[in-house]
């Protein structure tokens, strides 16, 4: 006769958190049945109730000491497939399942157990039964059972409407739920001895009530027992009547198109089919894949823990702005490099539906603006540079698509390589520079910049121009003194000391015994080749120190003589001030 080991008819809701497998040898996939329910329920996200009677199931005392049922559970494991809508079942006993007088062998029966009337009989026959009962919708009653029955054996493995007592399961098999009976992987053996067994279609099982308000929990237990082991007890985990809660989480939402790129999911932009969306435990274990329906929807319904989601971008497309806005359920949770959502700590029954990801179509794009000593002179003739003096082109380049570019190369179709930028943000800009000396006449040169996204290379170009032309060319003082229609300035300011064109030229015709008359009719000199366009690039610094040598002994007449130290200081600024009056300086051009 059955014996029970709870007797109460009460129904007892034992509220136990399913503790999250933490061994992962098959990741990101359900369980592979070996009939061995510890090393196949190791993977991410299999619910493992461990019942807490421990070894508990009585034996008689004919029985050897030490002898365990195989009746006698350790734990049940439960796994769910959301993608497949199949739920996996694990029972894992102490010795092999239904070997109920633990002689190695569920198919023969020890004496000591025959003496005492019992049988054990082989692939669960007889009234042996193992059974897993579902209150989907967790209202007190059982809804569905699954295993095998006290009418059957192995073969006649079965999904059922639950009819009659959880007190005697073996005998509460009733209509058979035929699109719901998956598969039993085999019978118990010393090799294989656990009892494992999938239920199809799990989502859509019936329910007594016809409602079920929590699709994320169900309650659970499990039995293995006999009519016709005399004297050895029966297993439940926890106990007859009792239903554990199974709580799942769901996690999801949704992947749009960003068409105005700001990262917020906004009206009328719609959803992205078939993206690619994968979950991951936070330890970076694969956990499940599903695809974006027609809406640009997705979910996962998993096990109770922490999870990050990563989303594969479709072509052509890049990841909107992360985390814009201040509403969480309708921004972008996609890392903009990775894809990867931030790791996210579900509790039992948990849904959380803002984990969502926008995209927007990729477009490469950069423009170069090249100038000519600042001016942008697309054109021809350009503007007008003397021979001779040394002329700077700049090349502005600017990102003006959406995506970062890399690997930016800048080039003139006449000097050759300009510069390389490792990458640039979107608006953003870089300025390169070349320098050259003016030639005669029309030139033109074309700057490109060509930068990188993803394989696709985008470039753009840009002509600058200018008209080369013989300077005036520079005088030297004894043209100065004897052209004075040429000044273009009817004073002068040297050393600080302001002179009139008369004046001037009256000291620049003053004897050398004073060595300020010396530097002053050079300075003088240098300064009106300037004014009237020549280049100083190669002598400005040099006038700009004459000046305050003038300034710290002058003003002209104040007799610095040649074997002073003050001339020693002067005497390198007069050549140079010299060479460019006569033409011999890079900068400097000579009249005809």
């Amino acid at each position: 006769m059955m014996s029970l080991k709870f007797e109460s008819k009460k129904l007892i809701t034992v509220i136990i958190l399913a503790l999250l497998m933490m061994i992962l040898p098959t990741v990101g996939a359900s369980p592979v049945f070996t009939g061995d329910v510890p090393t196949d329920f190791a993977v991410t996200n299999a619910v493992t109730i461990t019942d807490q009677g421990f070894i508990d199931v009585g034996v008689p005392d004919a029985a050897p000491s030490g002898t365990i049922s195989g009746n006698d559970m350790e734990n049940l494991s439960i796994f769910y497939d959301a993608t497949t809508d199949i739920l996996y079942v694990g029972i894992n006993t102490y010795t092999i399942a239904g070997d109920v007088d633990n002689d190695g062998d569920g198919g023969t029966t020890s004496v000591w157990l025959s003496i005492l009337g019992g049988v054990d009989i082989a692939d669960f026959g007889g009234t042996e039964s193992f059974s897993l009962l579902l209150d989907i919708d967790e209202d007190g009653t059982f809804d569905v059972i699954a295993g095998v029955s006290g009418s059957t054996d192995t073969a006649g493995f079965s999904v059922n409407v639950f009819t009659g007592t959880p007190y005697a399961p073996a005998f509460a098999y009733g209509t058979p739920l035929l699109s719901h009976t998956g598969s039993l992987f085999g019978s118990p053996d010393a090799t294989a001895p656990d009892v494992e067994f999938t239920i199809l279609n799990f989502s859509t099982l019936p329910i007594s009530s016809g409602i079920d308000p929590d699709s994320l929990s169900f309650g659970v237990n499990a039995f293995v027992g006999s009519f016709s082991d005399d004297g050895i007890g029966e297993d439940y985990i926890h106990g007859a009547n009792q239903t554990i809660p199974v709580k799942l989480v769901s996690i999801g939402d949704k992947v749009w198109n960003d068409l105005n790129e700001n990262g917020v999911h906004d009206a009328g932009e719609p959803g992205l089919e078939n993206i690619v969306v994968t979950l991951y435990d936070c330890d970076d274990v694969l956990v499940a894949t599903t695809d974006t329906d027609s809406e640009g929807l997705y979910s996962f319904t998993v096990a109770p823990g922490d999870y990050y989601v990563n989303f594969t971008l479709a072509d052509g497309m890049v990841f909107s702005p992360m985390n814009a806005g201040t509403d969480d359920a309708v921004d972008s949770d996609a890392d903009t490099v990775t894809g990867n959502t931030v790791c996210t700590t579900l509790a039992p029954g948990e849904t959380n539906e803002t984990l969502d990801a926008g995209m927007y179509e990729a477009n490469p794009a950069i423009t170069i603006e090249k100038a000519t000593n600042g001016e942008d002179a697309d054109t021809a003739p350009g503007i007008s540079l003397f021979v001779g003096s040394s002329v700077e082109w700049t090349y502005v380049v600017e990102n003006t698509g959406n995506v970062v570019l890399t690997n930016i190369a800048v080039t003139d179709d006449i000097i050759g390589d300009i510069c390389t930028i490792e990458s640039l943000e979107p608006g953003e800009s870089h300025t390169c520079t070349a320098t050259g000396i003016v030639e005669p006449e029309q030139y033109v040169n074309i700057g490109t910049g060509a930068g990188e996204y993803g394989g696709i290379i985008v470039s753009d170009e840009d002509p600058s121009h200018y008209y080369g032309v013989n300077p005036p060319g520079t005088g030297t003082p004894g043209y100065w003194k004897n052209h004075p229609e040429a000044w273009p300035v009817e004073e002068i300011t040297i050393g600080g000391v302001v002179y009139t064109k008369e004046e001037a030229i009256g000291f620049m015709e003053m004897p050398d015994g004073d060595k300020t008359f010396t530097i002053f009719r050079a300075l003088v000199s240098a300064k009106l080749n300037v004014l009237i366009g020549n280049d100083d690039s190669c002598i400005a610094d040099t006038i700009s120190e004459a000046d305050v040598w003038m300034e710290i002994y002058g003003p002209v007449g104040s007799g610095i003589h040649a074997n002073s130290d003050a001339w020693t200081e002067g005497e390198p600024l007069y050549w140079e001030l010299d060479d460019y009056n006569n033409g011999e300086l890079p900068c400097a051009f000579p009249r005809d």
